[in-house]
């Protein structure tokens, strides 16, 4: 009877130390939940925030004063982090909430004429003359407003493509193949202009042949060691690496691949080409864990010791979201649902690495990349995992400061909390994300979204 006692007293001690144990775990997951924001979604709130920016943007001098004294990065001219963003958000923000913003969007286009006619430093989509245009093109009403304009820059864009690519000792590096400086970026404006300017279409073309012409060379994406980016990066890669990623990597140039056979733009054995580089993209090689590199070494010595963020400059939300572009441009469906698979697994992670709520490797480029996907595949786990993210996005905003949202990166351990307005890296990319969640309309139309090749 003793044992018997004592069996039973320790059962009942085991069932209240799991009932502890339990309740624990149930204290711990609200905790958790309430560290990421967790509260009950409400557009309304969403749409408070973003009238909000639109308010502060619409007093003109207020807000210029504030955006060039207390912004860092800020680079007026430029894409990435200047006025043309300011002008995107705005043109969005007028159709998504029919506001005519059109008196307050030109005021801000008046303010990139004084560079303009100083000249651009540069072609490039982020920071240079095509950014300008792409951002005018959006903007236009209709295809009528601004077209002296944009077709200068076109021609001068058209010219700087055929001058530059006719060099044939050209060297295969990101500068001149990517999004951000290279001719991926150029060549997402010229395809938004391909029904204004024929000859727009003629340096498209010349361009996506530029691109078949590296994949089939003996290297092919091979970027050598001295054309890296950083000292790390050479120390790493001491025979090259291949840049896997959408910002400065192949998905770049596979993109507009797939997107301008998907708008009726092709070259000579285009399919094949397509067909070949999206293969050259799954080559096992290029996985480890079953998730991509960000740079592949060519010497498959360097192995990180690092996750890489499911962000828009790297991740594997960049390799779903252009495998789902070839699947579509090939009619192709084992891509298609390989996509699907690869969207599935990165909702599976709980993509904590995310700590930023901007665009380029945070928390608004996640949301926009996985809701566009979600917008074909509509798949429950799906939507219920985006308003988790959206929750996270929302924790991160501050009422009181003149930045919405801060851009946030570890230096030394430590996080430092950046104010920026610039689209991508600052609260201009988050609150253009935000938008897009809460649009329900029909986006076949030219978007902001073009900047990134996510459409």
């Amino acid at each position: 009877m003793a044992v018997l006692y004592t069996c039973v007293v320790i059962e009942y001690s085991v069932l209240i130390l799991k009932k502890k144990n339990l309740f624990y775990l149930f204290l711990m997951k609200l905790q958790k939940l309430k560290n990421i924001g967790m509260v009950v979604i409400n557009i309304n709130n969403i749409k408070k925030i973003l009238e909000n920016k639109i308010t502060f943007l619409s007093d003109i001098e207020k807000a210029t004063y504030i955006i060039e004294n207390q912004s860092e990065y800020w680079d007026p001219y430029t894409l990435s982090h200047g006025y043309p963003g300011i002008i995107l958000f705005l043109s969005a923000s007028e159709k998504v909430f029919h506001k005519d913003l059109e008196k307050v969007i030109h005021q801000y286009i008046r303010k990139l004429g004084p560079y303009l006619e100083s000249g651009i430093d540069g072609f490039s989509l982020f920071s240079g003359l095509s950014g300008i245009g792409f951002a005018l093109d959006i903007a236009s009403d209709k295809q009528y407003s601004y077209q002296s304009i944009l077709e200068q820059i076109d021609n001068l864009l058209v010219q700087y493509v055929f001058d530059f690519l006719n060099n044939d000792a050209l060297e295969v590096t990101p500068t001149n193949y990517d999004i951000i400086q290279g001719f991926s970026g150029i060549g997402r404006y010229l395809l938004n202009r391909i029904s204004y300017n024929y000859n727009a279409k003629k340096a498209l073309k010349h361009i996506l042949n530029y691109f078949k012409t590296i994949h089939y060379s003996k290297d092919n994406w091979l970027v050598s060691n001295e054309h890296q980016f950083l000292d790390i990066d050479k120390q790493n890669f001491p025979s090259g690496n291949i840049n896997l990623g959408l910002a400065h990597g192949i998905l770049g140039p596979l993109s507009l691949t797939a997107l301008s056979k998907m708008n009726g733009i092709e070259i000579e054995g285009h399919e094949e080409f397509l067909q070949d580089f999206t293969s050259f993209l799954l080559k096992p090689e290029f996985k480890n864990n079953n998730e991509w590199f960000d740079r592949y070494d060519i010497l498959e010595n360097y192995i990180p010791n690092y996750s890489v963020r499911n962000g828009w400059c790297y991740g594997d939300t960049g390799i779903m979201n252009t495998l789902l572009l070839s699947g579509k441009a090939l009619n192709n469906e084992g891509l298609i649902k390989m996509s699907k698979n690869i969207l599935i697994n990165i909702i599976d992670k709980n993509n904590d690495d995310l700590i930023s709520p901007t665009f380029c490797h945070g928390l608004a480029s996640h949301l926009t990349i996985i809701h566009q996907a979600n917008k074909f595949f509509n798949l429950s786990q799906v939507s219920t995992y985006i308003d988790t993210i959206v929750r996270k996005i929302i924790s991160h905003y501050s009422e009181e400061s003149s930045f919405m949202f801060q851009d946030i990166e570890y230096s030394y351990g430590q996080k430092i909390y950046k104010n920026k307005v610039g689209i991508l890296e600052g609260e201009l990319g988050v609150l253009l994300a935000l938008l897009d969640y809460i649009d329900t309309q029909n986006q076949s139309r030219k978007n902001w979204k073009n900047m990134f090749l996510i459409t």
